[in-house]
């Protein structure tokens, strides 16, 4: 796993302990003339004041709020009738002005936990109705946070919802696992982004989400069938509204955010005298000369870096016209040289509604602009006895030249100050649903969304000279240029009908529907090498002998669904919901392209029964169950036809003859996945509803997970099979816990809390899987093995270093095995004989850790005293472990800086130590895979921090309706015993994993499992 990523928000270096992002958040109104005075107070249905209520004329922007007293004044235009009270928890109230000199109105509490509206598959249904398992998060919870990854917004908010943040990389990608890992090829969920699908949520503006609604279990998912197998993310975005009120709303964020934390690493005296001390362990009689520069190359790509979000949006309507247009533009300048990410987000929603017609239209326009860093964290940290800059050079830089400092490596700071590797992105997304109601309770829909993503990735690496040493990173002699342009449109139509009837105390609701989908996928790449020179940077300016690849890929699949789905209500007590689904998709051969994924639930509404008390400490109890079968086809396309190269050479007597040889074995009978899940869970409310709680367990069963299995050597190609060859089963517990209370007339606040446990476990698999190379030296850690969780770490136990000679000589193990006794000197790790035969060999490899957490968690505390709001919110993740590759590369490794912690090293004098000997030799095999690279990843972080007052806007002017002013921090402490940069790191892209892979310049993600 690659350890170098940091978190978005850091607290900087140098005693700086707090970053803050300062935001002013206007909403403007039309302006409207006043001519009488209304006053009143808001009493709450306990006679308490409701301080803040929201005191507006229907139908206009003209308003206010009550003050601590429940108190307002308003002027309100001549002929005005009636106004409007409103208040979050409360019921919205018409007063009617009878010229009365002052009113008193009392609020009645708004039970929203139960009459709360929730977005489902191809339909909505009131959270008190649901029988499965779906989370829900309001647009508000998220709109605070400064992201340039609307994905990363949604960390620790829902429980079983377990994402990692790709560190601080501008822009960065988050992996999303809904109730853990379930496949062994894809574990993402699938997005549904107002009724179009989509591969992710990275591209939206925050701002402009309504809700998002998670369908974590089969009854709830079975709908979307062969997508849903990872559960799925639906995303609302806003739709204006249908008061009459036209708003405009003015969003401006600024902030700075900083690394929040350095390693401890050598400088330029102290690499002198570690490596001094490895060349005398070695024997080799070399001195490193104490004249050379020390250069803190970790501070130079480390910086503070500016964010800026800005945002402009308009919305509102009437009953049969809504609208909401806006508009986005971030911009983060990235913390890492050579990194930096801008976004143009741009949104047009609208509703019309022509008698029984009613037309949705959703279109969102992005444009994107990456710029990486490739090389910060590639195998360690850069030596310090480097100059910064050597203007005798071509490029301005050096590396280390084993002739000078008897050592090779890469300046990585160079390297990506250097090279200019940029990823555009442009993204339609957009639907068009008309709806006809044909009769009552009977309505007619047809949907049809594109989803277009346009990337041009470039990267360019000038000719330079850094050194004589790795010449295939220190030396360019011919400048390259790698240019790949891409596009993937998705195009789907669904007709639906649905049905709503009322027979007494049965009510039905019937949904059925066809869904038909296509994507293609096409990409063109061209890598030329040597153009004229580094300020001609177009492929166009090289020649045919310049072109050293091409690429190119044009792709097609498809997908053809049937599903329906009946929802059964008696009595308002009892609930059943039975769904099915059956998906064709181009992934598998002819024969084996459908299937069926049923599924039906439960719901027993038990605080309506007669015999349940009325008048309780609980007064809401409904018990839920659920069990399912859900899908995924997450392999390549074309995936079951075999692959020939036609261009192969072969020796036939004594000379070479062109032919062909088949390179990609494949499974002919290729089918589904297949998760089948078990949901059974319990909501409770109590005191009122003061206390809400969830408590859900689920168990899936993944069979037939496809798998690529490797084939002997003999088969005459290195690519493995795929095959549907394993199982896994994932369990545990969901725990969702809110609290509200108004204590007093001028404090009112919130506590929420969620937890999600997770036990993963390979149940079947043929072979172990062995992850991806961390090294040069292919070091793998991670393994996929039966009856442990996916990607376990893997390697020795070690109980510390040999003091002296003779705690080798006393070591059975060592004595048993003349091999090892060989190579094993004093300074070297002590492995542990787990098999107990008195010799360690591979038979004592063993589980070192699991980077699947026990559990995750999320608390929430936010409440007002009078005009004064707050918010904080944590989240943690306990249990984990992370394998720490800053200990590989920057202790053990040949080459590079260091840890401070190789000062400590064992040498002769410094016996009483756990860290090996400086060597670069490594005979015994000090760096191979062990438990000494592996530390808990738990932490619990203060994600988010909020301060921020309300004004009396209609005191400062008639325009304006709503100021608020708010300061903002994140990330701003992390309790953690993880030694490395920032525990949240993604399980992506570790060391070498990818290096060498894909089309010049460009490093695809290797599978996010690993």
């Amino acid at each position: 796993m690659d350890q170098q990523k940091y978190p978005l928000w850091f607290s900087p270096p140098k005693n700086l302990t707090k970053v803050f992002t300062t935001t002013l958040f206007l909403v403007l109104f039309t302006h409207l003339a006043f001519a009488q005075n209304v006053q009143g107070v808001v009493m709450d249905n306990e006679g308490e004041p409701v301080i803040g209520a929201n005191v507006m004329v229907p139908g206009t922007s003209t308003g206010t709020i009550t003050d601590i007293d429940g108190s307002f004044q308003l002027k309100v235009p001549e002929g005005t009738t009636e106004l409007e009270i409103s208040y979050v928890g409360y019921r919205t109230q018409k007063l009617t002005l009878d010229g009365s000199q002052s009113y008193g109105i009392a609020l009645l509490s708004d039970d929203q936990l139960l009459d709360e509206i929730v977005v489902v598959g191809y339909g909505v249904q009131k959270k008190s109705d649901l029988t499965g398992s779906v989370a829900s998060l309001k647009g508000k919870d998220i709109s605070s946070l400064v992201v340039g990854n609307a994905t990363a917004a949604l960390q620790g908010k829902m429980s079983g919802i377990q994402i990692e943040n790709n560190g601080g990389a501008p822009g960065g990608a988050s992996n999303v696992f809904v109730r853990g890992v379930s496949s062994l090829t894809n574990s993402y969920p699938l997005y549904v982004i107002d009724g179009t699908f989509a591969d992710n949520m990275n591209f939206l503006n925050p701002k402009d989400i309504e809700s998002i609604e998670v369908l974590k279990d089969a009854s709830s998912a079975a709908i979307y069938g062969s997508r849903a197998a990872n559960g799925v993310v639906i995303i609302t975005t806003k739709h204006g509204t249908d008061d009459g009120k036209t708003s405009i709303s003015l969003d401006m964020r600024a902030g700075v955010e900083a690394p929040s934390k350095m390693l401890d690493l050598l400088d330029g005296p102290g690499f002198v005298q570690y490596r001094n001390q490895l060349e005398a362990n070695d024997g080799t009689g070399f001195t490193m000369p104490s004249n050379l520069p020390s250069t803190d190359w970790q501070d130079l790509s480390l910086n503070s870096g500016a964010i800026q979000d800005y945002g402009l949006s308009a919305s509102g309507g009437t009953e049969n016209a809504k609208f909401y247009i806006s508009g986005n533009y971030y911009d983060q300048d990235g913390i890492l040289v050579g990194s930096g990410f801008t976004r143009m987000n741009g949104r047009v929603n609208s509703e019309f509604k022509l008698g029984r017609l009613t037309i949705n239209q959703s279109l969102s326009l992005v444009n994107a602009n990456l710029q990486e860093n490739n090389w910060f964290g590639f195998e360690g940290a850069t030596a310090p006895i480097l100059a910064e800059s050597v203007p005798e050079n071509d490029g301005g830089f050096e590396a280390p030249d084993f002739d000078i400092h008897n050592f090779g490596g890469i300046n990585k700071y160079a390297q990506a100050s250097l090279e200019d590797n940029n990823l555009n992105s442009k993204n339609v997304l957009g639907n068009i649903n008309l709806s006809y109601q044909i009769t009552e309770g009977l309505s007619a829909k047809l949907n049809y969304g594109i989803d277009l993503l346009n990337e041009h990735a470039r990267s360019f690496t000038p000719s330079f000279f850094m050194s004589n040493s790795d010449a295939v990173f220190n030396i360019n002699d011919l400048n390259d240029l790698s240019e790949i342009r891409g596009e993937t449109l998705l195009t789907m139509w669904e007709p639906t009908l649905s049905y709503t009837k009322d027979f007494g105390n049965n009510n039905f609701n019937v949904v059925v529907g066809y869904t038909e989908q296509k994507i293609e996928t096409k990409n063109v790449g061209l890598y030329v090498q040597g153009l004229p020179n580094n300020d001609i940077q177009v492929t166009g300016a090289g020649t045919p002998a310049n072109v050293q690849n091409l690429a190119g890929v044009n792709n097609v699949s498809g997908l053809i669904s049937f599903f329906g789905r009946v929802n059964y209500t008696h009595n308002n007590k009892y609930l059943l919901q039975v769904t099915m689904r059956r998906d064709a998709s181009s992934k598998f051969a002819p024969d084996f392209r459908v299937g069926y994924f049923p599924s039906a639930s439960v719901a027993w509404k038990i605080h309506n029964e007669d015999f349940f008390p009325k008048d309780g400490f609980i007064n809401r109890l409904k018990l839920r169950a659920g069990y399912g079968t859900l899908g995924a086809s997450n392999i390549p396309d074309y995936a079951y036809q075999p692959v020939f190269d036609l261009n192969s050479n072969t020796a036939v007597a004594n000379a070479v003859k062109a032919g062909y040889a088949q390179t990609q074995f494949v499974e002919e009978e290729l089918k589904w996945e297949e998760a089948r899940t078990i949901n059974v869970g319990f909501d409770l409310g109590m005191l009122d509803d003061k206390i809400a709680m969830n408590l859900e367990y689920y168990n899936k069963d993944v069979t037939d997970v496809l798998v690529g299995v490797n084939l002997p050597g003999s088969a005459g190609t290195s690519q493995p099979i795929i095959r549907n060859a394993g199982s896994i089963n994932n369990s545990g517990f969901e725990l969702d816990v809110l609290y509200r209370q108004k204590s007093n007339p001028n404090f009112n606040y919130e506590i929420g809390a969620n937890l999600g446990t997770f036990n993963s476990k390979i149940t079947e698999l043929p072979n172990p899987i062995i992850g991806p190379s961390t090294s040069e030296d292919l070091t793998r850690v991670n393994r996929f093995m039966i009856d442990e969780a996916p990607g376990v770490y893997w390697g020795f136990i070690v109980d510390g270093v040999y003091a002296d000679q003779a705690a080798i000589d006393s070591d059975p193990n060592i004595a048993n095995d003349p091999v090892r006794r060989s190579i094993v000197q004093p300074g070297d790790f002590i492995r542990r004989d787990i098999t107990g035969d008195g010799i360690v060999d591979a038979d004592d490899e063993t589980v070192l850790g699991d980077p699947t957490p026990d559990f995750i968690y999320g608390l929430n505390f936010s409440g007002n005293f009078k005009s004064l709001d707050f918010g904080v919110f944590f989240n943690g993740v306990q249990g984990n472990e992370i394998y720490n590759l800053n200990k590989f590369f920057n202790i053990f490794w040949a080459d590079d800086n260091k840890l401070s912690d190789v000062l400590n090293a064992w040498t002769p004098q410094n016996t009483n130590t756990d860290i090996p000997r400086s060597t670069s030799l490594d005979q015994a095999e000090n760096r191979a895979p062990s438990s000494f690279f592996v530390e808990d990843g738990s932490y619990l972080r203060l994600r988010t921090l909020e301060v921020g007052y309300t004004f009396n806007a209609s005191k400062i002017a008639d325009w304006l309706t709503n100021l608020r002013l708010f300061v903002t921090g994140q990330n701003l402490l992390t309790i953690t015993g993880y030694s490395g940069y920032d525990p949240d790191v993604s399980s992506t892209n570790g060391g070498r994993a990818n290096r060498d892979s894909g089309f010049y310049g460009n490093r695809p993600d290797v599978n996010a499992l690993f």
